[in-house]
């Protein structure tokens, strides 16, 4: 002890003793004097047997008069408070003083009970007598302390000596830990120090952050603490305010105490308090309780998922279950219902218990309970269907494969999107990561090409662009980087992804180099070079493109300029010597048999979890048991309650009833359920005898429907019909509205039953004009609420649909027409809208349906209003339609060869012209549309802008499709020679030929003979034709004149024909096309020779006469 410890103990006992005032023990104040004395001698090296022999009077004077007492007291706590561990009594001291102060008088006063009080405390809190042997001296200081507590009236002083306890336990603790079950045992004193809920917040949870590296001290403290408020719940004079403290209290530590989550005590702590804890609850259950008991099994599960299973299964199989047995408390399967309404609890009880015991005794509680009352109980039917719904849901875990590298080839060659994620695995890229995506299939030159432009048609342009940088195109031919590119992947079929790639290789190339004068040259160049390489590569051509081909299928393609023939050339020559692209072909994901041997070898799919198949059997001999008194359930709860809430919630029993049927592939329980509903719903019953129990079994009827139309086998007719005729009754269509969208659902039998079932509705009334044109409307709408189903779906439902619009149009009235096609115009439009229907030959399908329309009415009212939507269509989709023209052309041929909607198409006609800039292929559909418009009696104005197309349409059509172009130029033709021809529209039409006779790719083949011969003969009249025409058609034949020279004869006669007395012009063109054609004199006619002469004759007094007898001399020679 230093000499500042002794100074300080001097003075606090001189302090002492001037303030006790008179002691009338002189014996005890002697001794005290003593030690005050013997204290400024004490022995440094033994200065606790020192103390011992000074402590003495003061133990002996803690009982003693007041003023000794006060001395004593406050020594002995200014001892254990302010000095070293050092200076303390001996625990046998200790003991002493202690046993002296709990065996005093009860009586004794306030100003003593506050010294004793503050002393024990201070003994407590210096753990000085923390050890085993000790406890029950620990637990009377506790038990004393806080007995005084609540007989002292300042509230503020027992607060603070109450906190003073909880640090002292919690002091205890982190001392040692060996007294935890000891602890446990008294610990209900401890709860009444937490009866105050600040003291919680305040002191509770700030004491648990304190013990982050001792778990064990951290799980004696709350098993302190939850002991106590167990101990406290399940006393009979607790009142339900103490109980919802306790409560408060147990949820605070799951819900707020994340550091305690991972720590092991969890599963002990929880599983053996709070389950005695909830056993209190269910005791004294009332509905506030029910609450509290699943809010806190909700807190567990969510909280502690990893291992709660087994604390909460064992919480069902010990305490709620016996409990229900035992006390037939009704209120169990209202637990359950809570439980398994938002939480998939049960499920995973469901699943994971290997015996499914827990879960048979969960269903046997609460079948028994739904069966044991005249109506069950809406909350254990709820729960059964609950977990029902969950069980509808769920999916097992499938075990990953394990594949070599040549297998990842193999599977991502026949199902690359799946393969993808195995790839990943393994390391050869990231995931999510597009670059890494993007040079693995640049790269990896083993990947089979087809599943790559799969890959890059799943993924969309975002990769695609990727995967084009990796490509060097800077400054490189298009021809080279066009190989490069499409060598590297598969051309599938499917249109809309030879477009995808076209689009965006263009869009790349393009932006790298600049090659054309506009992006949309380059694009149709694109897909011309895919025709030129198909020619080189596919068997089925009998002879590949020529060059003069593919410089003509490019005229013009570049904002109305020529691409140079040198660059075409370029590329005519480099894809005809590389091999690298292949033919489009057809390409189909998982459909080969290497593959089924791949997978029977990987994909044995093991579900270590999924519930088995003998659980599965517990549910449905559950199900049978009650299957008929749930029936008459069902009816009697519909017809009796009148509270919606209430008849939903036994509609959704009954649907659920049909999913799970569905799940476990039960069609016979289904169909029984099914027949039961419909037996007991309205049916045949006339309107006026509909009552509410009527409405509510059919509403039942249309809900299952609706949300399992799957379930409804032969019965879509009695359904439908119901369902019709509620709408009409409450002029309300939702029902009916609900039922066509559910069609979405349905596979295509089912849904062909369903469109039967429609069809039968609109035959039994379609001879009623009263009725709306709804029902035709709706039939469309099966199209629309099945839009995005496969296109192949697509293709064997619409025409099954609209078939019943066809057979039916001619028996309704025009604005019943009407209505039909403005909605099948709505569904296409919708579908041409979709990037999957863009590029589809499916279109002539769709468009299909207004020629059959067309081709059923008599009204040419109808007839002209399906032209101008089909008009209205084209140009608000021009280029979505790609293969949707051969149908739109039938229909129009068909319109004007009737004579109906003359101005409309041709309206169309003219502005439509940009159809054939991206769509090559349709000239032929075109110009023999155009052509039929010469047959018509239009206005002339339209007339002459018809004929304006004409030659612009021709230079551009191909040589394999002159037979178009023949009926074109009779069409012409007669017009020059009509009567009814006025001038300018003859005018018109001789610019029309002379164009073509400057156009050489027109003139081959077995036409040309025709056309020259007809066209030199017919098209230039001598009343019409002016110098300027003359004079072009002199050009065209001085441009083409190795072309015509075979036709030397029917020029000379055309020029004769022309000449007059006052038209020296053409005598001087007449003499100039003679004298350039010297070398072909000799295939002159002597016909043609009697021409000339008579022309020469007629132009004799004109110097230029002679330059032309000369030329007639030489021809006469060469004869």
């Amino acid at each position: 002890m230093t000499s500042t410890d002794i100074e300080d103990i001097s003075k606090f006992l001189t302090d002492l003793w001037n303030n006790t005032g008179y002691i009338s023990d002189g014996e005890i104040k002697t001794s005290i004097k003593s030690a005050q004395e013997h204290l400024k001698s004490l022995d440094k090296d033994n200065p606790q047997i020192q103390a011992k022999l000074i402590l003495m009077p003061f133990i002996q004077a803690i009982t003693a008069s007041d003023a000794l007492s006060f001395v004593s007291i406050k020594f002995f706590t200014f001892l254990y408070s302010k000095l070293p561990k050092t200076y303390w009594p001996s625990t046998k001291v200790t003991s002493k003083i202690v046993a002296i102060i709990l065996d005093s008088p009860q009586y004794t006063s306030v100003e003593r009970l506050t010294l004793y009080i503050e002393l024990l405390t201070s003994i407590l809190g210096a753990a000085y007598l923390i050890k085993i042997e000790h406890i029950d001296l620990i637990f009377r200081i506790m038990f004393y302390l806080v007995h005084q507590y609540d007989n002292m009236q300042d509230t503020k002083i027992a607060f603070n000596y109450k906190t003073s306890v909880l640090n002292a336990i919690k002091t205890i603790l982190l001392k040692d830990t060996q007294i935890t079950n000891k602890f446990e045992e008294p610990a209900s004193k401890v709860y009444e120090i937490l009866q105050k809920r600040t003291l919680v917040d305040s002191y509770l949870f700030p004491f648990i952050t304190e013990f982050p590296e001792n778990t064990t001290s951290l799980q004696v403290y709350l098993s302190v603490i939850i002991t106590s408020v167990v101990y406290a719940s399940k006393c009979e004079s607790s009142t339900d305010k103490i109980r919802l403290i306790t409560y408060d209290i147990l949820f605070t530590i799951l819900e707020e105490s994340s550091l305690i989550i991972e720590h092991e005590f969890i599963r002990n702590v929880v599983q053996s308090l709070y389950f005695k804890f909830i056993k209190v609850m269910i005791r004294h259950f009332d509905f506030f309780m029910l609450s509290q008991i699943s809010g806190m099994i909700d807190i567990i599960y969510l909280r502690f998922k990893k291992f709660s299973l087994s604390i909460i299964n064992e919480l069902f199989v010990k305490v709620l279950l016996p409990y229900h047995t035992s006390h037939k408390n009704t209120r169990i399967p209202q637990i359950l219902s809570n439980l398994s309404e938002d939480r998939s609890i049960l499920v995973d009880l469901f699943i994971n218990d290997p015996n499914k015991s827990i879960f048979k005794l969960i269903i046997e509680c609460m079948m028994k309970n739904v069966k044991k009352r005249d109506h069950p109980p809406r909350y254990g039917v709820v729960c059964i269907c609950s977990i029902l719904n969950h069980l509808i849901d769920y999916q097992p875990k499938v075990e990953e494969p394990s594949f070599s590298k040549n297998d990842l080839y193999s599977y991502f060659k026949y199902d690359p999107r799946k393969s993808i994620q195995h790839f990943v695995k393994k390391g050869y890229f990231k995931e999510n990561d597009l670059d890494s995506l993007s040079s693995f299939l640049y790269t990896d030159k083993n990947l089979f090409k087809n599943s790559k432009s799969y890959i890059l048609c799943q993924y969309g342009i975002k990769l695609t662009k990727k995967y084009l940088e990796q490509f060097n195109m800077k400054g490189k031919p298009l021809g080279e980087c066009f190989v490069e590119f499409f060598g590297s992947i598969g051309l599938l079929i499917r249109v809309q992804n030879i477009e995808f790639f076209v689009i965006t290789f263009s869009q790349h190339y393009f932006k790298e180099n600049l090659p054309t004068k506009s992006y949309e040259g380059l694009y149709s160049l694109c897909w011309n070079c895919l025709l030129l390489n198909n020619t080189f590569r596919d068997p089925s051509y009998e002879q590949p493109m020529t060059f003069e081909s593919f410089v003509h299928l490019n005229q013009k393609i570049d904002g109305g300029h020529n691409i140079p023939q040198d660059k075409l050339r370029e590329i005519y020559d480099y894809l005809k010597a590389h091999e690298g692209i292949d033919v489009i072909n057809h390409f189909s994901v998982m459909n080969n048999s290497d593959f089924y041997t791949l997978e029977k070898k990987h994909f044995d799919i093991v579900c270590s979890d999924s519930p088995s198949e003998d659980s599965f059997v517990v549910i449905d001999r559950m199900f049978y048991s009650i299957k008929d008194y749930m029936y008459e359930t069902f009816y009697k709860e519909l017809n009796m309650s009148r509270f919606e809430s209430i008849q939903k919630s036994y509609r959704n029993i009954l649907i659920t009833i049909f999913k799970f049927s569905a799940r476990i592939c039960d069609k016979k329980y289904q169909n029984e359920l099914l027949q039961c509903i419909i037996s007991k719903s309205r049916l045949c019953k006339k309107p006026k005898d509909i009552s509410n129990e009527d409405k509510l079994i059919s509403r039942l009827l249309f809900d299952v429907s609706y949300i399992c139309p799957q379930s409804i086998i032969g019965e879509w007719k009695t359904i439908l019909t119901e369902a019709y005729e509620y709408s009409l009754l409450d002029n309300n269509f939702v029902l009916l509205n609900n039922l066509i969208e559910s069609t979405a659902n349905l596979n295509n039998d089912q849904l062909s039953e369903f469109i039967d079932g429609f069809s039968y509705i609109i035959n039994k009334d379609i001879y009623d004009e009263s009725k709306p044109v709804l029902l035709f409307t709706k039939l469309a709408s099966i199209v629309e609420s099945n839009i995005d189903r496969p296109m192949h779906f697509l293709m064997n439902m619409y025409p099954k649909v609209f078939n019943v619009v066809f057979e039916c149009c001619h028996n309704k009235n025009y604005d019943n027409v009407i209505e039909s096609i403005k909605t099948l115009s709505v569904i296409i439009d919708i579908l041409l809208n979709k990037h999957k229907f863009n590029f589809y030959k499916y279109q002539n399908t769709f468009f299909d349906s207004y020629v059959q329309i067309y081709n059923k009415q008599n009204d040419e009212k109808v007839k002209v209003f399906i032209v101008d939507e089909v008009i209205r269509l084209v140009f608000k989709n021009m280029k979505r339609i790609r293969f949707g023209f051969d149908s739109i052309f039938v229909l129009f041929n068909r319109s004007l060869s009737d004579g109906i909607g003359i101005e409309s198409l041709c309206d169309f006609a003219i502005k439509s012209y940009e159809i054939t800039t991206f769509l090559p292929t349709l000239y032929p559909v075109y110009m023999k549309f155009i052509a039929l418009f010469l047959d018509q009696s239009l206005p002339e104005n339209k007339m002459i802008e018809i004929i304006d197309i004409y030659p612009e349409i021709i230079s551009r059509i191909d040589q394999k499709q002159t037979e178009y172009l023949i009926c074109v130029l009779k069409n012409i033709m007669n017009t020059i020679e009509n009567e009814r021809s006025s001038v300018e529209m003859k005018k018109h039409s001789q610019k029309a030929i002379i164009y073509l006779l400057k156009s050489k790719t027109v003139f081959v083949g077995n036409s040309r003979d025709y056309f020259f011969e007809e066209a030199i003969k017919r098209c230039f009249p001598v009343d019409i034709t002016e110098k300027s025409t003359i004079s072009e058609f002199y050009s065209s034949l001085i441009e083409n004149n190795t072309e015509f020279y075979i036709y030397i004869n029917s020029v000379v006669s055309t020029f004769c024909r022309l000449l007059s007395q006052d038209n020296l012009y053409v005598f001087g063109l007449l003499t100039s096309y003679l004298y350039l054609n010297k070398e072909h004199f000799d295939m002159i006619t002597n016909d043609t020779i009697s021409l000339i002469h008579s022309s020469i004759d007629t132009f004799s007094k004109y110097p230029e006469s002679q330059k032309l007898s000369l030329l007639l001399s030489e021809i006469q020679q060469s004869k």
